[in-house]
């Protein structure tokens, strides 16, 4: 199964074929020959890209994730990600962190401890089969420990 990686702008996902690309179409993310039925999630906390991360034990929290993405985590270049499980959504927000849409409430996974001075992907499972295989995993942002 080959990872997408979503990025902020969201202007195009490669295909699994390593084609030039699908671009999205609003409310229609084309991945590896399906339609998702959801947008995937929004990574909001920690922000993507973001570095010196504690090395877990913290909150992680996504915009959307619905009932149809499992939210996992993974070492950059694995392609295994571990599930996390939701978690009760901290009070205050951590900061930095993206902000939510208005009127929608994040939801929180828990992260277990990681390796210090690491790169991990967040990813989002949609239980739908495509040309990629039984599921599709999107990559929805990265973030370094410290």
């Amino acid at each position: 199964m080959r990872r997408v990686f979503i990025l902020a702008a969201m202007v195009a996902l490669p295909g699994c074929g390593g084609g030039s690309g699908t671009p999205l179409v609003p409310e229609q993310y084309q991945v590896c020959s399906v339609f998702l039925p959801a947008p995937p999630p929004t990574l909001l906390y920690p922000e993507q890209g973001a570095v010196g991360l504690p090395d877990g034990n913290f909150a992680l929290l996504v915009e959307d994730a619905g009932s149809v993405y499992s939210i996992g985590i993974e070492v950059a270049g694995s392609t295994a990600p571990q599930p996390l499980s939701p978690t009760a959504v901290p009070s205050p927000l951590p900061t930095p962190a993206a902000t939510p849409a208005p009127g929608v409430t994040p939801a929180a996974f828990g992260v277990p401890a990681l390796m210090t001075n690491t790169q991990y992907v967040v990813t989002g499972t949609i239980d739908v089969a495509s040309s990629c295989g039984p599921t599709t995993t999107l990559g929805i942002g990265s973030f370094t420990t410290r």
